[in-house]
This record gives structure tokens, sequence and C-alpha cells, in this order.
């Protein structure tokens, strides 16, 4: 049976964890043409929800209502990118 929903691929996981984590020195200058800008995660939903919501890691919390005004900037220049290359809400 065919299925319309189709996972995204593993070799992606980390892009979605650098998504939530904000690292965008990581993904600018990374190969991502081959990943699904409109795909979904089951852990971390669209990349621009995983942009938003971020991620905790221990007793840090990585998202757009913490941290330093860098990383916010960071975050923003991500959602740039990510609008770019083609992703939608």
């Amino acid at each position: 049976a065919s299925s319309s929903i189709v996972p995204m691929a593993k070799d992606s996981d980390w892009i979605w964890e650098a998504l939530a984590l904000g690292e965008e020195s990581l993904l600018k200058n990374a190969e991502v043409d081959f990943f699904d800008w409109n795909g979904t995660h089951e852990k971390y939903g669209t990349p621009l929800i995983a942009l938003v919501v971020g991620k905790a890691a221990g007793q840090e919390v990585y998202d757009f209502a913490t941290g330093t005004p860098e990383k916010l900037q960071e975050r923003l220049n991500l959602m740039e990118l990510a609008i770019k290359k083609g992703a939608s809400p």
C-alpha cells in the first residue's frame, strides 16, 4: 500500500537539529539543496517551526525567546535562508 506521507530521510536529521539550535554558520555553508524545506519531522514539525520553537538541551533552551541578540539575529538569518529555499509554515 502506498502512503502519501513520505518521512524525511534520516540523513537530514542533522539539518533539523541545526535549525532547532539556530546554527547559522553550519547551515549557510553546508550542502542543503537536497533537503525538503516544506517537509515535516516527527519531533520538530516544519523547518520554520523548528527555528521558532527551538530545542531544549539539558539546562539550556535554544529558541527565539532566549539567548543573546547575536543568536536571535542568527535565527532571523536562518529564517530568511529557509524561506529563500522555499520553506513555508
